[in-house]
């Protein structure tokens, strides 16, 4: 009975390992890659296809995960977009290599990271593929990979368990072929791993997966079967099994040997505890008490006043922050007011020529209900328009941060339409376009405007934070053209365009301005980060949209620089 409670502990420790080790490794294998991509070296000399520079910085890097998994036939390949292997440091001698694997062909197209098991020439290899990306682009990949004989080897070194891997004979074909410990070709399966020291030869060549065996016999020997799991590859298909072994007599022999070693164990402490209780033991129970009563106490003020620092610090970061989204907020409200401003002057101008002709009409006695009616429609109208986009005005700069369902071109539409005047006062063309399924639309027509404000450009979340969001982007597209073009804008422009990518919707802006340094287009997006002269910016305003996009939108706003062009670019998730 006491040799059965011992054969389920071990079960239990294959069990409680095995279910973890794919995703463990996996995760393991992620941070490495991870870890070595956070070095700027590493990512210079790969972007560069430097291969010396490379070699000297990545083999510290590869010594530190051999050392990881105990040495245990660790690889990283550096991976060139189209699948070459640029780079190996477990075998820096080696040149560059056209020949794919699955999981690399996998990488490629899906430009996905891929973790699992894959079998090649070597054996198998548990790897993860992490895509290195720059700028949204990506420039290669990063394997890094260890053999499935570490999880073998540590199974065998916490609880002297054997382990025999095989794959099925279909499978391991191509495996046999090249490895170097020669494996046994056993018919419909192929022995790759085998530390248990014998031959199973005719034991696995009568293995059948459907029968539940318990024990086997080799000679003088008998052998608990005490787990067998299905060997899965990357894509979760079958490709082979791990069987576990524990020689009999040893169970027995362990487990006679430890009980001898907890009686003494136990015999010892029992002398001990009546040594100390009659050595006044109670007595210092009680002094250790009243000490961590003292300390508890101690303990407790600390924390207390810990607490009330951190709330300190808190709260002087909340009023910072409040002030400084205060001042942005008073800043952008003097571009927007110059904006709608413009916007106001169209109609104003046009409610004044139509007083005028009333009076002209009057004074030539020409009017009649006809021309009243008339009179009253347009200014009416006019009237209206002005209203509302005082409403729209007020809307922007109302501080509410609920989340609702809103359509993107309706938010769009409101902001081209307000910012046309202004940017026409100042030459500077404004193109805007958009596609809706399987049609395109002018922004700038209104009657296709309102064809195009249809259900497929819902998102969700703050809308108000999402109009400040495009503001401050336009607005940054302006004061970028403004300074490339000082006195005459001609030739200046602006591009919108609105349109879906399978899941996502896409907003697109682009100036031709004058532009962002490449040395600095990753620092965009950093609090009080300008290119501006002092007193000409705060440097709030990208870092602001960028935080509402990915924060509150769960989206994605990103800027690149392409042939004279800035481009900023929104990825939103539809609603």
């Amino acid at each position: 009975m006491n040799v059965e409670l011992l054969h389920k502990e071990k079960v239990t420790i294959i069990d409680n390992y095995y279910s973890n080790f794919p995703k463990r490794t996996a995760q393991m294998l992620k941070a490495n890659t991870k870890f070595i991509l956070s070095d700027k070296r590493v990512r210079t000399a790969f972007r560069n296809r430097d291969k010396e520079a490379l070699t000297k910085v990545a083999n510290r890097y590869y010594m530190y995960t051999n050392s990881l998994f105990a040495n245990s036939g660790v690889v990283h390949n550096y991976i060139l977009p189209d699948g070459t292997r640029f780079h190996r440091s477990h075998k820096p001698s080696m040149g560059s290599s056209n020949s794919y694997r699955p999981m690399v062909e996998t990488a490629v197209e899906s430009g996905q990271p891929v973790s699992g098991i894959e079998k090649c020439k070597n054996g198998l290899m548990f790897r993860h593929i992490q895509p290195v990306k720059e700028k949204g682009k990506i420039i290669g990949f990063l394997e890094a990979g260890v053999s499935v004989s570490f999880f073998a080897k540590r199974v065998n070194s916490i609880a002297g368990i054997k382990t025999i891997i095989m794959l099925d004979g279909k499978e391991g074909g191509e495996t046999v072929k090249h490895m170097h410990d020669k494996p046994h070709e056993l018919g419909s399966h192929v022995i790759i791993f085998n530390n248990t020291g014998l031959n199973f030869v005719e034991f696995i060549k009568e293995f059948n997966h459907s029968e539940k065996i318990n024990y086997i016999k080799l000679g003088d020997k008998q052998f608990e079967v005490l787990k067998e799991f299905e060997l899965n590859n990357y894509k979760g298909e079958n490709i082979g099994s791990y069987l576990f072994f524990a020689e009999r007599s040893i169970l027995h022999g362990w487990f006679a040997k430890h009980l001898i070693v907890v009686c003494v164990i136990v015999s010892i402490g029992t002398i001990i505890v009546i040594f100390l209780i009659r050595n006044g033991f109670m007595k210092s129970i009680s002094e250790l008490e009243s000490e961590h009563k003292k300390t508890l106490n101690e303990l407790v003020i600390i924390n207390a006043s810990l607490e009330d620092r951190v709330k300190e610090e808190l709260e002087l970061s909340r009023q910072k922050d409040q002030i400084i989204n205060q001042q942005k907020q008073v800043a952008d409200m003097g571009q927007m007011l110059s904006a709608v401003s413009h916007h106001w002057r169209q109609p104003i101008n046009a409610i004044g020529l139509y007083v005028q002709d009333l009076m002209e009409a009057y004074k030539s006695s020409e009017l009649d209900e006809e021309y009243i009616k008339d009179f009253e429609k347009n200014n009416m109208g006019l009237l209206q328009q002005l209203s509302e986009s005082i409403d729209m005005y007020r809307s922007y700069y109302q501080p509410s941060r609920e989340t609702e369902e809103f359509l993107m071109s309706d938010v769009i539409c409101d902001i081209g339409g307000i910012l046309h005047s202004k940017l026409q006062a100042e030459g500077i063309e404004l193109l805007f376009a958009a596609n809706c399924g399987t049609m395109n639309f002018d922004y700038m027509k209104l009657e296709e405007i309102k064809q195009c404000r249809c259900e497929q450009s819902k998102v969700k979340g703050p809308k108000n934070e999402f109009k400040q969001s495009v503001l401050n982007v336009f607005f940054n597209a302006i004061d970028s053209l403004k300074e490339k073009y000082p006195e005459d804008a001609k030739g200046a422009y602006i591009k919108g365009y609105v349109g879906e990518d399978a899941d996502e919707l896409v907003f697109r802006i682009t100036d031709n301005g004058i532009g962002i340094p490449a040395d600095v287009i990753d620092d965009v997006f950093n609090p009080f980060f300008t290119t501006k002269e002092a007193g000409q910016g705060t440097g709030l305003g990208l870092y602001m949209a960028k935080t509402i996009i990915e924060r509150h939108m769960c989206g994605m706003l990103i800027v690149k620089c392409e042939n004279g062009e800035t481009i900023f670019e929104m990825r939103l998730p539809k609603a």
